[in-house]
C-alpha cells in the first residue's frame, strides 16, 4: 500500500469521524441524543444569560489547556496549582445514573440555556432530574468557532464540555445540604455528548422572591450564609463565585441550593505584596482595607468578594422587605456585613443569621408568650365590628396580608382600635396570611378554617 493511499484512507476516516461527531452533537443540542430518550419535545429558543462576547485578545488555546486535562484526570492528580488537594475525578458510586441508564430518562423538556450549558428536565425512574449538556448555540461554543475557524468541531465541543466536567467535579467535591446533589453523569470514552445529571430545582424568580413570606426569605438568607461559609472553608480551599447571581441558585423542596458552579474560581489571587490584594475597585470605596498577601496568595480575598457579591445581587434585595420592625437593628448589622462595612467573615455572618432566625422563631410562637392572645378555632366575628384603617387592602374594613401571625399581632398592638384578629385560611400570595382587624369582640360565629385571635385587655 502506497503512502498516498494511506494518507487518503486516514483523511477519509477523519472526515467521517468529524461528520458523525457534528451530526450527533447537532441533534443532541435539540433533543439530547434522540436514541436515549423516548419523549420528543418542541425546540425552545435559546436564552443566553451572558450577552457579552469574548474580548478581542481572548486566548482560546492557552485558556483551555488546563480544562482539557480534565478529560485525562481519572487518577487523583493535582492538575491545578494553588489548591490544597487539586480537583479529583469523582469516584463512581453504586446507583448513580451513567451512560447506560441515561436512556431511562423520560418526559424530557428544555428548561434554559446559558453561555456554556443547555439544561433539560426529565424523570429518571419517577424521580425529577436536571440534565446539563453543552449548549451548541451558546456564546462559548460559537465564539470558539468564530475566533478559530480552523479549529475542529470536536475541539470546540471538548473545550465547552470541560467546563461541564469542572462543574461535575466541583459539585461532587463540595457536597453540602445547600448545593445540588449530583445523581450521575455520562462522559463517553469515544464520540458522545457529555452529560451531568443533578437533582431538579425550581429557578428563583424575582417576583416569586418578593411574594415569599419574610420568614421564608430569612431562611433563604440562612442558606446563602451557609453556602458562603462552605465555600470559604471547602476541601479545595477558599473558592470564589465569579458569577454570583440569582440565576445560580434553585429551590429544591423549598431549600435554597447552589446549582451553577462552572465559573467558580478555585484559588485566591496571586500576589507579591498586600497592595496587589486591593478590594477598592470591588467595593468602590477606599475605606475597605485590602486583605494580606501571604505566601504569594491574597488570603481571604475570595471570602470577602463572595460576601460582597451575595449582598449586592441577593441579600440586600429581599431581606429588608416587609421585615418586622423589632428586628431592624439585627437586620441592619447583616446588611452592613454584606456591604463590607463591618468586615465580618462568613462565620460571623452565619452566626448572626442563625441568631436572627432564632429570635424571629421565638417571637413567632404565640403559645410562648406573644402577649397572651387567646385563640378561637373555626371562628369569625360579624361585619358590624369592622372599621377602616390606613394601608388597608379594603375600603370596608381593616384588611392586611401579612407574612405570619406574629406580624399580625405586632400590627394589632400598634393599632388602638384593633381588639381582635380574624385569620383567613387562604391568601393571594403563597406563604402569607390574610387578616381582618376588628374593633371589638362578641360571641364568635362558626366559620370552618378561619380562626380568631383575641387581644388581651
Amino acid at each position: 500500500m502506497t503512502t498516498s493511499t494511506i494518507l487518503y484512507i486516514r483523511s477519509s476516516g477523519i472526515c467521517l469521524f468529524l461528520t458523525a461527531y457534528f451530526s450527533l452533537f447537532l441533534i443532541a443540542s435539540v433533543i439530547l441524543f434522540t436514541p436515549f430518550f423516548k419523549t420528543n419535545f418542541e425546540p425552545k429558543p435559546v436564552v443566553n444569560l451572558e450577552p457579552n462576547d469574548f474580548p478581542a485578545d481572548y486566548d482560546f488555546i492557552n485558556d483551555y489547556q488546563w480544562e482539557n486535562t480534565l478529560f485525562l484526570n481519572k487518577s487523583k492528580i493535582n492538575i491545578l496549582q494553588h489548591t490544597r488537594t487539586g480537583l479529583r475525578w469523582p469516584t463512581g458510586q453504586a446507583g448513580l445514573i451513567n451512560c447506560s441508564s441515561l436512556q431511562e430518562v423520560t418526559d424530557l423538556e428544555f428548561v434554559a440555556a446559558g453561555w456554556t450549558k443547555a439544561v433539560y428536565k426529565g424523570k429518571f425512574r419517577g424521580q425529577p432530574v436536571a440534565i446539563k449538556t453543552v449548549n451548541l448555540n451558546g456564546h462559548e461554543f460559537g465564539m470558539c468557532q468564530q475566533r478559530q475557524p480552523e479549529t475542529p468541531f470536536s475541539s470546540c465541543y471538548r473545550r465547552a464540555a470541560a467546563k461541564i466536567l469542572k462543574e461535575l467535579i466541583l459539585l461532587t467535591e463540595l457536597n453540602h445540604e445547600n448545593i445540588v446533589k449530583v445523581l450521575g453523569s455520562c462522559v463517553p470514552d469515544a464520540v458522545g455528548p457529555v452529560v451531568v445529571v443533578t437533582e431538579l430545582g425550581e429557578p428563583l424568580d424575582t417576583v416569586q422572591l418578593l411574594q415569599l413570606s419574610w420568614e421564608h426569605r430569612l431562611r433563604l438568607a440562612l442558606g446563602v450564609a451557609r453556602i458562603l461559609h462552605h465555600l470559604a472553608h471547602s476541601p479545595l480551599g477558599s473558592l470564589a463565585m465569579n458569577d454570583l447571581r440569582r440565576q445560580q441558585f434553585v429551590l429544591v423542596d423549598g431549600v435554597l441550593k447552589l446549582s451553577d458552579v462552572d465559573d467558580m474560581g478555585i484559588s485566591e489571587p496571586i500576589c507579591h505584596t498586600s497592595a496587589d490584594c486591593s478590594l477598592h475597585k470591588v467595593y468602590n470605596t477606599t475605606e475597605i482595607p485590602s486583605v494580606n498577601c501571604i505566601h504569594g496568595l491574597c488570603d481571604g480575598y475570595n471570602e470577602r468578594l463572595n460576601i460582597w457579591r451575595a449582598g449586592q445581587h441577593f441579600i440586600r434585595q429581599f431581606l429588608p422587605l416587609r421585615a418586622p420592625s423589632s428586628l431592624e437593628p439585627q437586620i441592619q448589622l447583616l446588611l452592613d456585613a454584606y456591604s463590607g462595612v463591618n468586615l465580618w467573615n462568613t462565620q460571623d455572618i452565619l452566626s448572626a443569621t442563625e441568631s436572627l432566625l432564632s429570635t424571629y422563631s421565638t417571637r413567632e410562637t404565640l403559645d410562648s408568650g406573644n402577649d397572651d392572645y387567646r385563640k378561637y378555632s373555626d371562628s369569625d366575628l360579624p361585619d358590624t365590628l369592622d372599621y377602616t384603617c390606613s394601608q388597608s387592602e379594603s375600603r370596608s374594613g381593616c384588611v392586611h396580608t401579612v407574612n405570619s401571625q406574629y406580624q399580625a399581632v405586632e400590627l394589632c398592638n400598634k393599632d388602638i382600635q384593633c381588639q381582635a384578629i380574624v385569620v383567613a385560611p387562604h391568601s393571594v400570595w403563597p406563604g402569607h396570611i390574610r387578616v381582618v382587624f376588628k374593633k371589638g369582640f362578641t360571641t364568635p360565629t362558626m366559620k370552618m378554617g378561619y380562626y380568631l385571635l383575641l387581644k388581651p385587655r
